[in-house]
């Protein structure tokens, strides 16, 4: 239930918060420093939520001044909506990945100037009726990006000293930039943030100049090594086996790179085109943009790896598969991850 405050063990809650999209909820988690608390997101800014967050601490007999510190594990808008009133309110320290900072700032930009974005719908096929829906469906989207000016970078490696022992920050780019996992070794819990969930895989979406696939492979392995016996995401119920959910996640993407090098092959040579291919056309205006960043993310992810090449043609980009003759079925295409 939204809302709901779950002791994971003496000095680690996780506290659910209603989320008004698919997913429904997010679970942001609360940790006993010394003098204080730690409190990793702070979930998305309606007052739904900000009710649903006061009235667990207030459960759990927690002031708003207590909370020393508030580590964001990304910009979106689920973790980062709420943070300028709890940080208004408990004066803490906030926390988050130098990287992610300049991300959510020229987000936080870029959303009053929604045109830029439609001119890489344009690029990418999207027809022009299409592209006002989209645009409309993300309104209040674009309104949640704010800055946050008083923050202090993070780079991965800080260490901060808590009652279940010493947290790691781990930088795991790929669902954004400058995403955060923390890891306590002590008791060898992951807090995975988005980076690996339980049941669903994290969009992986297109960013100018990056290969956010391969960086989120490349981050995938390096959690994967980690001595964790529990995960605990920001989304879904806490799992054990993070060795497995990873490979079930990169499988998921090879999966994915196969059905795109087909469709390339045989049906759709833009994106657009390529994404109405894989989801039938299904999708509403809202989920047809994280469709279409997603797929372009693995048309980077192809082309710096010499299977597909892509030309403009009238200002819309138009793709085409290098190899000729037998393309891989769906689930066939086996990922060089560790390709830069």
């Amino acid at each position: 239930m939204p809302g709901t405050v779950t002791e994971i063990q003496p000095g680690l809650w996780r506290i659910r918060l209603p989320f008004n999209f698919e997913l429904n909820h997010i679970n942001v988690h609360l940790l006993r420093l010394e003098k204080g608390y730690l409190l990793v997101d702070c979930g998305i800014g309606t007052e739904a939520c900000f009710a649903a967050l006061e009235s667990a601490l207030a459960a759990l007999g927690v002031e708003w001044t207590e909370i020393k510190v508030v580590v964001l594990t990304h910009c979106h808008p689920d973790h980062v909506g709420l943070a300028p009133r709890v940080l208004e309110l408990s004066r803490a320290r906030a926390l988050m990945h130098a990287v992610e900072i300049r991300h959510l700032h020229s987000v936080a930009d870029w959303a009053d100037h929604p045109e830029a974005m439609d001119g890489k719908l344009i690029e990418w096929g999207v027809p022009e009726d299409r592209i006002h829906e989209i645009t409309k469906a993300f309104v209040n989207v674009r309104r949640s990006f704010q800055r946050l000016e008083k923050v202090e970078a993070l780079g991965g490696g800080e260490v901060l000293y808590t009652g279940i022992g010493p947290l790691e920050t781990v930088w795991t780019p790929g669902h954004s930039p400058g995403h955060l996992c923390l890891y306590a070794s002590r008791d060898q819990l992951l807090l995975s943030g988005d980076h690996v969930l339980p049941s669903i895989t994290p969009n992986i979406a297109w960013m100018p100049e990056a290969d956010s696939l391969a960086d989120y492979l490349r981050a995938l392995d390096q959690v994967s090594t980690l001595k964790v016996k529990t995960v605990l995401p920001s989304h879904g119920d806490p799992f054990t086996d993070l060795a497995g959910r990873t490979r079930e996640t990169v499988a998921h993407h090879e999966s994915r790179c196969g059905q795109i090098l087909r469709v390339v092959a045989e049906e759709g040579h833009t994106p657009h085109e390529i994404a109405g291919h894989l989801w039938r056309n299904t999708l509403s205006p809202f989920q047809q943009r994280f469709a279409l960043f997603e797929v372009m993310a693995h048309m980077v992810y192809l082309e710096r790896r010499g299977q597909v090449v892509h030309e403009l043609l009238g200002g819309v980009g138009h793709w085409s598969c290098v190899q000729h003759g037998t393309f891989p079925s769906a689930g066939a295409y086996q990922m060089r991850r560790m390709v830069p």
